[in-house]
């Protein structure tokens, strides 16, 4: 499988938790914008970690990659303790939803604290809470 094509399926096991066109597969070469209106949001990305094992006797190869997968939600007038339980619910079924994904996850990982995400001139929007994790997905077919 492709590393486009395990983000699309991360994307796909995602899908039901969020609005629809709320799950954005980043290309880095495609400009995105998440609004406020339609949050949260689920952005799905390439990490810059993969590793290959042959396997024993040179005969069972094993991929696994890392892809980011950004959660991010706004406030929209939430006081801090609603915007946390929030999150964190969001997190939880996310988390959920990944261990079921096919191909195997092996693991889920955050990379980043909870935190501040990004305006439209790259500074830091106090309106926001944003946290990437690292879905570790095991492939066999090399």
């Amino acid at each position: 499988m492709s590393e486009a094509t395990l983000q699309a399926t991360i994307a796909d096991a995602l899908a039901p938790l969020f609005h629809e066109g709320s799950v954005l597969i980043n290309d880095y070469r495609t400009p995105q914008t998440a609004s406020r209106q339609r949050g949260p949001w689920a952005i799905v990305a390439l990490a810059d970690e993969i590793a290959a094992d042959p396997g024993e006797s040179w005969s069972n190869p094993t991929v696994r990659y890392g892809i980011y997968v950004t959660l991010l939600d706004y406030r929209q007038g939430r006081d801090d303790r609603a915007m946390y339980d929030s999150f964190q619910a969001l997190r939880q079924s996310v988390i959920a939803a990944l261990l079921s994904a096919a191909p195997p996850v092996r693991g889920i990982e955050a990379d980043t604290p909870v935190q501040e995400y990004f305006s439209e001139t790259d500074e830091p929007d106090p309106d926001s809470m944003a946290q990437r994790l690292v879905v570790t997905v095991q492939e066999t077919e090399v």
